[in-house]
């Protein structure tokens, strides 16, 4: 085999293999979507994904339109399992989809509280902040302050005072909060 048409083949075999990622990745993306345990666990598994680097840019594969990982979609539906799951094998809690809305706006718009809790104590983790604005200029908080969640609202005042540091929105939250009480 010539020179070029062992490149021409290593390229194939990397094509193929991100093509396969891609498929796999819309995968997990469903059963997160669908509440299947078994799917997510399946799909995570180390028999799957040996090495921890590739099972951790697996689970943040996000769609190639709208921007959302598979932490996405089951915290918007409220999977809290999933959201566990999903953040053990390494999902990035702080993602942000086309529209620049993480996991937390989706868990928050939805009333998904339980969601919430578990995605505030991953982002408090990793250090990240619940409070980045999504492109329509609004926060988690902002989210759920619309949907009228007063559960919501009240963990995430709670966390910025507990956690000041990562409260990045600070004054921006500390304003919408004055506004609403």
């Amino acid at each position: 085999m010539c020179e070029r048409e062992k490149v021409l083949s290593e390229r194939s075999a990397a094509s193929a293999a991100l093509l396969r990622r891609e498929d796999l990745a819309a995968e997990l993306r469903d059963y997160a979507r669908a509440n299947d345990e078994a799917g997510v666990r399946d799909l995570l598994s180390e028999s799957v994904w040996p090495d921890p680097s590739d099972r951790i840019a697996f689970v943040n594969t996000a769609d190639e339109h709208t921007g959302n990982t598979a932490l996405h979609m089951a915290s918007a539906n409220g999977h809290t399992e999933v959201v566990r799951l999903l953040l053990e094998a390494g999902a990035d809690p702080a993602a942000q989809n086309e529209a620049g809305n993480t996991p937390l706006h989706w868990a928050s718009m939805n009333q998904q509280v339980q969601c919430v809790e578990v995605l505030l104590g991953a982002l408090r983790q990793t250090g990240a902040s619940p409070f980045v604005l999504n492109k329509s200029g609004r926060s988690a908080y902002d989210e759920a302050v619309l949907v009228g969640c007063r559960q919501v609202t009240a963990m995430l005042m709670r966390f910025a005072e507990e956690h000041p540091s990562q409260a990045s929105a600070d004054a921006y939250f500390n304003e919408t909060t004055a506004e609403t009480q």
